[in-house]
């Protein structure tokens, strides 16, 4: 199973209120049981509601979005792939 979903799920089963930033995969079964379970796809940190849970999705999110969701003090889980973020942080410091 995909690592953020099993990260979704494992929310759920704690009982926290959970969205994620965009859609957390791309295959419609598993979003539908996700959507049946309770979890809300929003498009943008500000979307989020102030007591759920925010995952982010294993493509990650910039720089911004993380300070954006920071600034908005929501709970979030980052479920970035290990490897897409080491790739991320790699062309970071080649650009710094």
């Amino acid at each position: 199973m995909n690592r953020a979903v099993q990260m979704v799920f494992e929310l759920l089963d704690e009982g926290k209120r959970v969205c994620t930033l965009e859609p957390i995969i791309h295959n419609p079964q598993t979003l539908q049981v996700l959507a049946a379970r309770g979890v809300q796809i929003v498009e943008a940190p500000k979307d989020a509601p102030e007591d759920a849970t925010l995952v982010i999705r294993s493509h990650g999110v910039s720089e911004a979005v993380l300070d954006e969701i920071r600034r908005l003090k929501l709970a979030y889980v980052d479920a970035t792939c290990p490897f897409v973020a080491k790739i991320q942080q790699d062309c970071f410091r080649r650009l710094c």
